[in-house]
């Protein structure tokens, strides 16, 4: 088996669910793999202002997507018989994944890439980070423009 427990960062986007897709068909060949479904975000930085009156009722707000993301991720695996649970994390994404990847002993982590390019791909990509910071191998699952594909 080259994976026992697999961290996957999921976010409910088009990519993330054929991301989940294809770590369906891994689990579906063995089940003992395990599979952790990561949801991180980040706290808005306004809402720690004074002036901001619905602080409380805002953040319950954000909590509560993240527990509609993290179950209709893991409702994708209700067909399996591997051990799978969804973890919601606060925080930036790309340390929320590999801390929680180190913490529990994954084997594996696999994430999606938009695709950015130039500056940007360094700045801002939680996959270009997680690639560069992991103690264990990372699956980097593209987004491909079916565009693309049907002009091959």
């Amino acid at each position: 088996m080259f994976a026992n427990k697999i961290v996957v960062a999921y976010n409910d986007t088009d990519l993330s669910n054929d991301l989940l897709d294809y770590v369906h068909g891994i689990l579906a060949l063995n089940s003992e793999i395990k599979l952790d479904i990561i949801y991180s975000y980040d706290e808005p930085v306004g809402l720690q202002s004074a002036f901001h009156q619905n602080f409380d009722s805002d953040l319950g707000e954000m909590e509560g997507v993240a527990q509609k993301i993290i179950l209709k991720g893991e409702e994708k695996f209700a067909d399996l018989p591997n051990s799978v649970e969804g973890y919601i994390c606060k925080g930036s994404p790309a340390t929320a994944i590999l801390d929680h990847a180190k913490s529990t002993g994954a084997d594996l982590i696999v994430i999606g890439n938009r695709g950015f390019t130039g500056i940007r791909e360094f700045v801002s990509s939680v996959s270009r980070t997680v690639q560069s910071k992991a103690h264990i191998p990372v699956l980097i699952f593209p987004k491909f423009a079916k565009k693309d594909l049907e002009q091959e």
